[in-house]
């Protein structure tokens, strides 16, 4: 009876070891973007390379963060674009604007590739390279993804606002 009773608690000793590990599995992050373009001739910065094109906010598990891309490539091809960004997520102190080039508020910030269609819908893939603060949990190099569309634009046919969804996957 005590073989059994040993090898009863071996198994549960192992369940335990293995369990724990996938309950501290990071957790992906969804949330909801509102961004407008503040790009040239108006950027007034530039980080991780690029200049500032987007800013605005992005709402995570209840919390509202600043959210701002730094273009490091643009390509026209026929109506559809394609680029590179720099993107983080920032503390907001004042207002998403005056906030999103101050390094010392980034939270998250990573890089992307993504393209555009004529219908004003785009999408990016990219990386997480920094995770601070309230995202310190975030794996490096998790995967990051946003998808959305266009919902404004001048007579002149360039964009001025933008609302998506945004995720972060840990790494495969």
């Amino acid at each position: 009876m005590k073989r059994v009773w040993a090898v009863l608690a071996v198994l549960a000793l192992l369940g335990v070891m293995v369990a724990a590990p996938a309950s501290a599995a990071a957790k992906p992050i969804s949330g909801r973007l509102d961004i407008d373009f503040v790009g040239p001739p108006a950027s007034g910065c530039t980080l991780g390379g690029g200049m500032r094109t987007w800013v605005g906010t992005v709402a995570i598990g209840g919390q509202t963060y600043g959210w701002a891309d730094f273009s490091t490539g643009l390509t026209v091809e026929g109506k559809f674009i394609s680029f590179t960004e720099y993107w983080t997520i920032f503390d907001i102190q004042t207002t998403p604007v005056d906030d999103s080039c101050d390094e010392s508020l980034i939270l998250l910030d990573g890089t992307n590739d993504g393209w555009g269609s004529p219908a004003g819908t785009a999408k990016a893939e990219g990386t997480v390279l920094t995770a601070l603060g309230s995202f310190d949990d975030v794996e490096l190099g998790s995967r990051m993804f946003w998808r959305g569309r266009v919902t404004a634009m001048t007579e002149d046919g360039m964009a001025t606002d933008f609302v998506g969804t945004l995720h972060i996957l840990p790494p495969r």
